[in-house]
C-alpha cells in the first residue's frame, strides 16, 4: 500500500517553504541596503571579523551535512522526536518535519551569513574585501534546495517508495 498526502497537506508545506523563501530574501535585501549605504569605515576594514567568518564556514559546513542526515532519519523513522508529531505519526506527519528541520536548519545558516556580511558592511569592510560576497552562498543553496524539494505529490511518491512507508496510507 503507498502513503498518500493530501492537497492541503501539500498546500501547507509548499507555504512553509515559500515563507522560509521570502524570509531570507527580504533579509538578504537588508543586508545589500546596509552595504550599499556605508561609505566610509574608520580604521583597517574587517578588524576582528576573521573568527566570525571562520565560524560561517564551519557552520554551514556542518549545517548542510545536518540538513542532509536529519531528514533522511526522520524519513526513516529512526529519529522520532519526544513529542507527538503534528497530523499523527505516518509519513506525511514525518515529510513534513523533515522539510521543516532541514529548511530551518539552512535558513538559520543562511542569516548568519548575512549577519556577517552585515557586520562586514558597516565596518567597510566588504568594499575592501569582496570575498564577504561568498557569504551569499548558502543563500544560493537554501534557494536550490527549496526549488528542487518543493513538495509535490511525485516527489512525496518516490519518497514514500524509497522509504516503504506502508505506515501511512490514511491522509491527514
Amino acid at each position: 500500500m503507498d502513503a498518500t498526502i493530501s492537497t492541503n497537506d501539500l498546500r501547507l508545506m509548499r507555504i512553509i517553504i515559500i515563507a522560509l523563501s521570502i524570509g531570507v530574501i527580504i533579509f538578504t535585501l537588508i543586508a545589500l541596503f546596509v552595504n550599499n549605504s556605508k561609505t566610509s569605515f574608520i580604521g583597517t576594514p574587517g578588524d576582528g571579523l576573521v573568527p566570525l567568518r571562520i565560524a560561517h564556514v564551519v557552520v554551514t559546513a556542518v549545517v548542510i551535512i545536518l540538513a542532509k542526515i536529519l531528514p533522511a532519519r526522520i524519513l526513516s523513522g529512526s529519529v522520532t522526536p519526544r513529542t507527538s508529531l503534528p497530523g499523527g505519526t505516518g509519513f506525511v506527519a514525518r515529510y513534513r518535519v523533515a522539510l521543516i528541520v532541514q529548511f530551518a536548519l539552512l535558513e538559520g545558516c543562511v542569516l548568519f551569513g548575512l549577519v556577517v556580511f552585515m557586520v562586514g558592511s558597516e565596518a567597510g569592510a566588504v568594499s575592501a574585501d569582496p570575498s564577504f560576497y561568498l557569504h551569499f552562498l548558502p543563500l544560493v543553496l537554501f534557494l536550490m534546495a527549496a526549488k528542487t524539494q518543493f513538495p509535490t505529490e511525485e516527489k512525496f511518491n518516490a519518497l514514500a517508495r524509497m522509504y516503504n512507508a506502508e505506515d501511512s496510507a490514511q491522509p491527514l
